[in-house]
């Protein structure tokens, strides 16, 4: 009979117990709910928004609408959770999907009004303008794979632009083989900039200017239009890599803002990428620009620079390093060993304004491998430079997310130091305690 009523007691607890853990599931989901409390598991924290998203949602205002353009249950899972999660943030934000098939007046309307939407497109309208995007502006390709998503970067840029009332018009110049990626121009227009390709004699009206790598000389009327746009308070970023050719007058343009350029690559047997020395790693300098990775421990990476160097032609500019290569690097020129400078900026107050250029040695550096890759800061430096040149709240760092596992990023010294800590340090401190523990032992 105890052994009967000890049976019932055992399965009454294990009842209880069951009925308990359902209870607190159910009440812990519901919490979660209701205070968003979901956990990001994912391992480049795909669901996971930025403390950017959560600024520029809560700057909202004015109520806001993000617009699906597709039946909920038929829209990605992956968009669906980014996108709820935004409605959490701000009660201005409101989320919806519009079924095209069931709801065509919707469509109707904007077509009205000149947009024409597409199923899965989203819409964004706010107080001060209108944004579309399309599904596959949310996505990163590597030719026709998809290897991340940038749904974060182009929602909230898209936000920003709808609460925002001005937009400046960015000049990429032509006519010398200039080299723009695509990720370079994305920088840009994800801080709400209205592109155009021109030439540097067209450049009115622009609130920046941007040379691309080129690889012919600039003609002494280009390089004087481009003066005469800077003297009016103008923004002007300049790539040129090593090897680019002879281009006087373009030098001689930039030497006027005490840039100088060399003919060498800088290297770095230590604080490089990839075991790669020319793949430079750089040091952040104490410029406002830099100001971000003072907080955001993020590494660039800076391909097959040229060295450049401060001038003195101008007395009234003032011209400052951004990156600096490690004491350790090495001149290709001169073979001489130090820290060099591999991006500048010169500033000169005129008087239509506070006019700047930012020369960087590198082509490679705003490529779309590197700028697409979550794992690296380029992105978020170039923004940041938008960010300082144009004045513009509208420039967000919100780096991609990759879809695949990303590289961590050492350099050569950090190899180094785990190659002796693990292969050399730690077998010999496990060998030194057994031996003495053995030894201890054998005297018992």
């Amino acid at each position: 009979m105890k052994i009967k009523n000890e049976k019932t007691v055992y399965a009454l607890v294990l009842v209880a117990a069951v009925i308990v853990f359902v209870l607190m599931n159910t009440f812990f989901a519901a919490l979660s709910e209701k205070l968003s409390l979901r956990l990001d598991t994912t391992e480049n924290g795909l669901y996971e928004l930025s403390s950017t998203t959560a600024e520029v949602c809560a700057g909202l205002t004015e109520d806001t609408d993000i617009s699906v353009i597709a039946a909920e249950s038929d829209y990605p899972v992956m968009f669906r959770e980014i996108l709820d999660a935004y409605g959490k943030l701000s009660d201005k934000l409101h989320i919806r999907y519009i079924d095209p098939y069931t709801e065509p007046v919707f469509l109707e309307q904007w077509q009205q009004q000149g947009i024409t939407l597409e199923e899965n497109d989203i819409l964004v309208s706010g107080a001060k303008g209108v944004k579309q995007l399309a599904y596959t502006d949310l996505l990163v390709y590597s030719g026709e794979n998809v290897t991340g998503i940038q749904a974060e970067q182009r929602l909230s840029s898209a936000l920003a632009y709808v609460s925002s009332e001005e937009t400046k018009r960015v000049v990429f110049v032509t006519g010398h083989n200039e080299r723009p990626s695509e990720a370079l121009m994305a920088v840009f227009t994800d801080a709400n900039c209205e592109l155009d390709t021109d030439s540097a004699e067209s450049l009115e009206g622009a609130a920046l200017a941007v040379i691309a790598a080129p690889t012919r000389d600039y003609t002494e009327a280009e390089t004087a239009a481009l003066s005469a746009f800077l003297d009016k308070g103008g923004k002007l970023m300049v790539f040129l890599e090593p090897g680019s050719g002879e281009m006087t007058n373009l030098t001689a343009l930039l030497s006027a803002w005490n840039i100088e350029l060399t003919e060498g690559v800088v290297s770095d047997e230590r604080y490089c990428i990839g075991g790669n020395p020319l793949n430079v790693m750089p040091v952040y300098t104490t410029h406002e620009i830099d100001k971000f990775f003072e907080t955001n421990q993020y590494a660039m990476v800076v391909p097959s620079c040229r060295a450049l160097t401060v001038g003195s032609t101008a007395q009234d500019t003032d011209t400052v390093p951004l990156l600096l290569s490690s004491p350790v690097s090495v001149r290709s020129d001169t073979g001489e060993e130090g820290s060099f400078k591999l991006a500048l900026i010169s500033e000169k107050e005129t008087a239509d304004g506070s006019a700047a250029v930012i020369a960087v040695g590198s082509r490679l550096v705003y490529g779309d491998d590197v700028m697409g890759a979550s794992a690296y800061a380029n992105r978020s430096f170039f923004s940041e430079c938008v960010k300082y040149l144009l004045g513009a709240d509208t420039s967000l760092s919100i780096a991609p997310k990759s879809l695949d596992a990303q590289p961590l990023v050492i350099n050569a010294a950090q190899t180094n130091l785990f190659t002796v800590l693990y292969i050399i340090a730690l077998p010999l401190v496990c060998f030194i305690a057994g031996a003495v523990v053995f030894i201890k032992r054998r005297k018992l």
